[in-house]
């Protein structure tokens, strides 16, 4: 068993990745798997006292990115409602209360920010559900466009975190091969995984 608290904070990955989405000019973010905690301090601003060790505070993060098209899915109406807390320069109406597959199927405008966060580490799916949306969302995806990957640096067993040796596990465990297959190129890992074209 890991010690939560000894790993990455997750904004500073999440940071970087807009860093680059801003580089690139993009305009359509998707995230897929809302914040789950309230946040007590201005995006960015990770506080030791905070939830953000566990949970970057995504939405927030991506809410905070100006002049873009900010969509966030998740199946749990909590999260939705902590995500709406936090939407201050989007319409609350970019916050979706349904499947990220589902949501995934219907999109047609491209996604410049794919952010994959939906389903836990410790669900025994989740890798599969991971790599089912990004098959189902490369007819959005583009040469330009990033994909940023949740909890890649942990592994469900025994019903416990552990570590992973290769750093490309959780739930980039099977999505990160199939990016590699298809061309993509990782940009930098660890607690979360960043997929570019270069």
């Amino acid at each position: 068993m890991i010690d939560m608290d000894s790993r990455d904070i997750p904004e500073l990955y999440i940071k970087k990745a807009i860093e680059e989405f801003k580089n690139r000019k993009g305009k359509y973010i998707l995230e897929l798997g809302c914040m789950r905690s309230d946040a007590f301090h201005p995006p960015f601003e990770c506080h030791d006292n905070c939830k953000s060790r566990c949970d970057g505070h995504s939405t927030m993060l991506f809410d905070s990115v100006i002049n873009s098209e900010f969509i966030s899915v998740d199946i749990s109406k909590n999260s939705c409602s902590y995500a709406l807390r936090h939407i201050k320069y989007h319409n609350p109406d970019c916050v979706k209360n349904m499947d990220a597959i589902e949501y995934l199927k219907s999109r047609n405008e491209p996604i410049d920010l794919l952010y994959l966060d939906a389903w836990d580490t410790d669900l025994k799916d989740s890798a599969e559900k991971h790599l089912e949306a990004y098959k189902i969302a490369k007819k959005n995806l583009h040469e330009k466009s990033i994909v940023l990957i949740d909890d890649t640096d942990v592994i469900w067993r025994d019903n416990e975190f552990h570590f992973a040796e290769s750093g490309l596990s959780g739930k980039g465990r099977l999505v990160i091969p199939e990016m590699q297959n298809d061309g993509w190129k990782i940009d930098f890992g660890g607690r979360q995984t960043m997929l570019t074209r270069r």
